[in-house]
């Protein structure tokens, strides 16, 4: 659900000055503020803590350092750190 203005991908929105959550037109959502960041192999995860990667969003089940076998859907660990709850787009990512 990514929206663009001028070529640029939109990355925060404000409406009177107050920044917005979501956006709709014409009864369908157009911009969600997700806050969910990109999974990366440098860093530590929390528990719950979500992030997307490679189009989908997964959340965390067990408190780990990032490596090659906790990527999520990919690494040979992966399932035992992360769940799988949807598509990136379903969360505004």
């Amino acid at each position: 659900m990514a929206v663009y203005m001028g070529g640029k991908k939109v990355k925060e929105l404000y409406y009177n000055g107050k920044k917005v959550k979501e956006a709709w037109y014409g009864g369908k959502k157009v911009f969600a503020a997700s806050g969910i960041r990109a999974w990366s192999r440098i860093g530590s995860y929390e528990l719950w803590e979500k992030v997307h990667h490679q189009g989908f969003v997964f959340e965390c089940q067990q408190a780990h350092k990032a490596s090659s076998s906790t990527e999520p859907g990919y690494g040979w660990d992966s399932w035992s750190y992360w769940k799988q709850l949807g598509y990136a787009y379903e969360f505004g990512v």
